[in-house]
């Protein structure tokens, strides 16, 4: 698989879906800085002049081979026929994922060198399945937030309309007419819980300038050391709830709402 460092955008995805981690992120790089991952791709600059890969044609010990995939499978069984006792009977790589472009022979299990044991499922055909549920998540989110939303403008509507008929039994229908002001006006509701969202909201920003400035290993300590799934969960998790515009909109409906406004 190829790698197009003008299109990529350090999502990481690739990094997530990969069963074997063979793409790398530097943590440490910005969108100003550039490419984001780091890869092999088989030098496709040489195979496109009729060279072998790098790697290939500079093995002192001729460890590696390049050519069509079905020809390696045969000469790599051939081995084992010939050297039972040098290689474990497997050629990994022959149904794993589905079948990979890289096959490997070993003399110690697979799983002490590093690589993981599976199936003969592609991983893509997870991930496809997968993304497909992705629009109806973010409809029934959406959804969900907005109607969270419509709900808590409707109780606080409720208890306004309580107030305002507690104030007319109070002073009496003729005089409360006096005092209304019938030009709306934007009055802005600054309660505690407002000041703690609009807090994380500029915390958030700055995090994120800083994140895509300086790269996220600036700002969040991610490495190669840290496991870093939570964190594609949770970017995947708020990206969805902020695309589907349900922050957005309760941001509006509960902060800023147009009123009239009564005078002393």
């Amino acid at each position: 698989m190829l790698y197009n460092k003008d299109v990529c955008i350090g999502c990481r995805y690739c990094m997530n879906a990969c069963p074997f981690g063979v793409p790398h992120f530097d943590y440490n790089k910005g969108l100003i800085d550039g490419a984001f991952i780091d890869k092999c791709t088989m030098c496709p600059q040489r195979i496109d002049n009729g060279l072998e890969p790098a790697c290939v044609a500079t093995c002192p010990t001729d460890a590696l081979m390049f050519g069509e995939r079905a020809d390696l499978l045969k000469e790599a069984h051939d081995r084992i026929a010939a050297h039972p006792d040098r290689y474990i009977h497997q050629v990994y790589g022959e149904t794993e994922n589905g079948g990979t472009s890289y096959l490997i022979l070993s003399h110690v299990p697979f799983m002490e060198l590093g690589l993981p044991e599976l199936g003969s499922t592609p991983v893509k055909n997870v991930s496809e399945a997968v993304m497909e549920l992705t629009i109806p998540f973010a409809l029934t989110w959406g959804a969900v937030l907005t109607g969270i939303t419509v709900g808590v403008h409707q109780f606080n509507k409720r208890k306004e309309q309580i107030a305002e008929a507690e104030a007319k039994a109070k002073i009496g229908v003729d005089e409360m007419k006096m005092q209304i002001n019938i030009n709306p006006r934007l009055r802005i509701h600054l309660s505690p819980l407002v000041w703690i969202l609009l807090t994380l909201m500029g915390i958030a920003f700055v995090a994120a300038m800083i994140r895509y400035i300086y790269g996220i290993g600036t700002i969040s300590n991610l490495s190669y050391s840290y496991p870093w799934g939570f964190w594609i969960s949770f970017d995947l998790f708020t990206g969805v709830a902020i695309g589907s515009g349900a922050f957005v909109m309760a941001a509006i409906v509960y902060i800023f709402e147009k009123r009239i406004s009564t005078s002393a």
